[in-house]
């Protein structure tokens, strides 16, 4: 195998490794992404029980006031039970979010082990063309690549 074919395989190795980083700084990117979007779920969830346990008070203290306010207490149930069912999608997007991030945790390892892996075979190639090409047996340059 001659310097060039050396030198033009080096730089196909090279560029795959290359690659490899792009990809997992890609996954990298989604992962932080993914982990900030489940925290700003996390608070408007948040915020969203507190809107419940405040809404349940306000409905408590109208209740008290039945005789008086018979109409503003049926808008406060109305209220809760909006409130409930911000809540609940809050936290069913929360649990989606937290399934998203956890996927992206499990293709970045993936990411990252495959990296691993292709960056030993690629080291693991190229040890062998320097020995073959450093013993002159550069015949069968087919071999090598395999």
């Amino acid at each position: 195998m001659s310097d060039r074919e050396v030198k033009k395989l080096e730089k196909v190795l090279a560029q795959e490794a290359k690659a490899d980083l792009k990809a997992i700084d890609h996954a990298m990117k989604d992962v932080k992404a993914a982990e900030k979007a489940l925290q700003k779920c996390a608070k408007t969830s948040e915020k969203a029980q507190k809107k419940v346990l405040k809404q349940k008070e306000k409905e408590q203290s109208t209740a008290k006031a039945l005789n008086k306010v018979t109409h503003k207490h049926a808008d406060m149930l109305e209220k809760e039970a909006k409130a409930q069912e911000k809540l609940s999608s809050k936290r069913q997007y929360e649990s989606h979010t937290d399934h998203s991030s956890r996927q992206m945790h499990s293709n970045f390892d993936d990411c990252q082990h495959s990296a691993v892996a292709n960056a030993r075979d690629r080291d693991e190639r190229l040890a062998q063309i320097h020995a073959q090409y450093t013993h002159g047996d550069a015949s069968d340059p087919e071999t090598i690549v395999a």
